[in-house]
């Protein structure tokens, strides 16, 4: 099997994990500006579509986008954070004492309506909605230490709390006056230098990201697109856009700006009619500069008509747009998402994939490709084209027209253990590729070149290694309408062996090397006794040397457990890789064509073909359906086939968990938490207590519940982890095989619960109890105290 770069050893998370590696908490020291939207939780309440603000003195309040009104007010601090996984995972959770006020009293009775956005204008908010049939603007103020709230519309300005003059306090008679572009927050430029890089048919070049800057705002770059000025904007997935001016090729000067800050987790960007338009979790948002001192001044709510959770998984990545300005991105819990133009509808177009990240659609937008990463009913990372109304895997099969459909393209974990977006190239100027796809490697920060093959009902590919390596997990990329070169955004995640928090990176188009052409075929043909490669230039000598070539071919299992071993084609159930016989290399049409014949091909999830030539070729192939033989060469003859083994790889399920039977004991409910988290941190019984424990996991992602022995914490997490790499782990639900594991749940899909019976141990002590689910343990485990 493909090893990895730390040797396989610790499966998918390679040598991280949450306490050492992801464990980050200088989301904290980030200046995030006077508004924050995220998933709020405070007071009892969770909001996912949330924008907390600061009101001056210590003061704050969170508005519900939803709901349309103001949900808390509390002194102290804006946000809690977590030093959980970079910050990401835990929302935007209130810090500081709830304060008892009128102003979370809305006059607004009539039910429904729809957020549009919020101006900021200097230290002020004011947030912007239609209800009961007018367009509202609505604020609070903080005046001598108190609070009122000002509403305003066409037709009548309420002003509740407690009253006090506009005109006293910002100079003006109305709020809408005041959405008029305040005083610059970031007026700024920072510059940095870039450099250049070497190699042929590409370089990698650096944009220096201005990691020191006045806000310490972390520079986990999700997404880019390029303005019509040449302007580079990219977003942060901590909340921030940024604009960067280049001076010119050689990247000597590079001048940044803050343009916004405090969005929900955007991880997709593109300007459209000259305009910012960002993916977050809570909507697609446009930012417009209405006075021209690059910031935002208005953060529009441009559609919001997908689904979002408390989930810490729910992410939403990508942003596209077509000639008919309707909106792509891709959903974790949805699947493949079309958007209307007006924003108010949204089609589903494909379902089933698992933790997508990103998405690129074709000049035409009829083909639409988005990646998926390794995990439950996902074998290994993969590039899925998304088939109108087909399911993709994720969640197990499902009924519907077109029933499973397997991914366009798998590649092993030891190549790419955590997918990025795919990118289409719509460059004449990048090597002779245009037409082609890309993909990436958010976990190894590398990038192939991928060969699409169209067949009746489908599709497959081949994926090409490219050189060079990104300085961060390669997320996003994009064609600059400018120069004709790939720009690549990067971002650290976790599973990933980047460097540099994030990164802004060009792959440039160098040409081939004196005396060589264009090194990497350019299309693809699976036909039924080997693999056809066409080349836009003559070959070399060395390609054709069938004793440089090397095949070998494997089989993934579909099922419920957390990815899967590498099988034998011949072998189904035995873990392993078949190597194929190249029985010759056909140089054909001038040179320009390569067949390598390989008579005992069959259909496979993954095809490894590598060449030791300079430049080495790597290639990774799904094959799905193999073409009529190709006979075009001397000395061609038709070749039987080997017979293969018989037995089916058969998805592995999980055995029933006995812990459900028997009688009912006082009732204990534990809740999963945003965040690889349980509610419940601690609970209390009598020795020797019947107990019914219900587990309820509301969560994007599987957990279990599993109490062990006093002190056993570690030990059962250590276990757990290896479970990683076990295919049968789904039999025993993900729980360890110890004796110091006392009572268990089952391993829970998303949105389900389970209630267990036990009767609690006679010794009295602290007994944890944690998620065995792999990487989950550090975070969420409790403790049960028997008294």
């Amino acid at each position: 099997q493909f090893p990895g770069i730390d040797g396989g050893r610790d499966g998918h998370w390679g040598n991280q994990n949450d306490q050492d590696t992801w464990k980050d908490g200088r989301v904290r020291d980030m200046d995030h500006g006077i508004a924050i939207s995220g998933v709020f939780q405070g007071a009892g309440k969770t909001i996912p579509r949330a924008t907390t603000v600061s009101l001056g003195d210590g003061y704050c309040a969170v508005f519900d986008q939803e709901a349309l009104n103001f949900a808390v007010v509390w002194k102290g601090g804006m946000v809690k954070w977590s030093d959980r996984r970079r910050g990401f995972m835990q929302g935007t959770p209130m810090d500081g004492e709830i304060l008892e006020t009128e102003v979370t009293k809305s006059p607004l009775r009539q039910a429904g309506g729809r957020y549009l956005g919020y101006y900021r204008h200097g230290k002020q908010v004011i947030f912007s909605y239609w209800r009961d049939g007018r367009n509202w603007l609505d604020t609070l103020v903080l005046r001598d230490g108190k609070l009122s709230r000002v509403m305003e519309c066409e037709e009548m300005r309420p002003i509740l709390g407690t009253p006090f003059d506009l005109d006293e306090y910002f100079g003006i008679r109305t709020l809408k006056e005041l959405i008029n572009p305040g005083p610059s927050q970031w007026p700024e430029r920072l510059e940095t230098e870039g450099s250049l890089g070497t190699g042929h048919p590409y370089a990698i070049d650096t944009l220096a990201l201005p990691y020191e800057n006045p806000w310490n705002a972390l520079l986990f770059v999700g997404g880019l697109d390029f303005l019509p000025d040449g302007r580079i904007a990219i977003c942060t997935i901590h909340g921030d856009v940024w604009l960067c001016g280049v001076a010119d090729d050689s990247l000597s000067k590079l001048t940044w700006k803050r343009f916004a800050a405090g969005l929900h987790q955007p991880l997709g960007l593109k300007v459209s009619d000259g305009v910012i338009h960002v993916m977050t979790r809570d909507q697609v948002t446009a930012l417009h500069d209405l006075n021209g001192d690059d910031e935002a001044d208005f953060y529009e709510n441009v559609a919001s008509a997908h689904q979002t959770s408390p989930g810490g998984h729910d992410f939403i990545t990508g942003l596209q747009r077509d000639d008919r300005g309707r909106w792509y991105f891709a959903s974790g819990n949805q699947g493949v998402c079309r958007v209307s133009a007006d924003g108010e509808s949204l089609e589903v177009l494909a379902t089933g994939f698992r933790n997508p990240n990103g998405l690129a659609i074709d000049e035409d937008g009829s083909v639409i490709l988005t990646t998926v990463q390794e995990g439950t009913w996902t074998p290994a990372s993969a590039l899925c084209e998304a088939s109108l109304g087909g399911h993709h895997g994720a969640g197990g099969p499902k009924d519907g027209p077109l029933g499973y459909v397997p991914p366009m393209l798998y590649l092993p974990r030891g190549v790419d253990n955590s997918s990025g977006g795919p990118a289409y190239i719509d460059s004449d100027r990048w090597g002779p590729v245009k037409g082609n796809w890309l993909h990436f490697s958010g976990g190894f920060c590398t990038s192939f070149l991928v060969l699409r093959e169209k067949f009746e009902g489908g599709s497959q590919a081949a994926a090409v290694a490219l050189p060079g390596e990104f300085l961060s997990g390669a997320h996003r990329a994009r064609f600059s309408p400018f120069d004709g070169q790939l720009y690549v955004a990067g971002a650290q995640g976790w599973g990933n062996y980047g460097t540099a928090d994030g990164s802004l990176q060009r792959v440039r188009f160098t040409g081939a090397e004196e005396g060589s052409g264009y090194p990497y075929p350019v299309a693809f043909e699976a036909r039924d006794n080997g693999v056809l490669l066409t080349f836009a230039d003559s070959i070399g000598d060395a390609l054709v040397d069938p004793s440089r070539w090397f095949a070998q071919q494997w089989n993934y299992r579909y099922g419920p457990a957390y990815g899967s071993p590498e099988f034998s084609a011949k072998q189904p159930d035995v873990t392993g890789h078949d190597p194929v016989v190249i029985r010759s290399v056909q140089r054909l049409d001038g040179g320009k064509r390569l067949f390598l014949e390989m008579p005992q091909l069959v259909p496979v999830n993954q095809l490894h073909l590598h060449c030791d030539a300079e430049p080495r070729l790597e290639l990774f192939a799904t094959l799905h359906r193999l073409g009529e033989p190709f006979t075009a060469f001397p000395g061609y003859r038709a070749i039987p086939k080997e017979a293969h083994g018989t037995e089916s790889i058969t998805a592995v399920e999980a055995a029933p968990n006995p812990w459900v039977e028997g009688p009912a004991g006082r009732s204990v409910v534990i809740r999963a938490a945003l965040g690889l988290q349980y509610e419940t941190k601690r609970f209390s019984v009598k020795a020797g207590e019947r107990i019914s424990l219900t587990f309820d996991n509301p969560d994007t992602v599987p957990h279990n519940l599993v109490i062990g022995a006093p002190g056993s914490l570690k030990a059962l997490g250590e276990l757990a982890n290896r479970l990683m790499s076990d295919p049968r782990a789904i039999e025993t639900h993900y729980v360890p095989d110890s004796e110091q594991v006392l009572f268990h749940s089952s391993l829970l899909m998303p949105a389900n619960s389970e209630t267990i019976h036990f009767d609690a141990p006679e010794q009295p002590g602290e007994y944890p109890y944690l998620c065995t689910f792999p990487g989950h343990w550090m975070v969420m485990n409790g403790v049960m105290v028997v008294e």
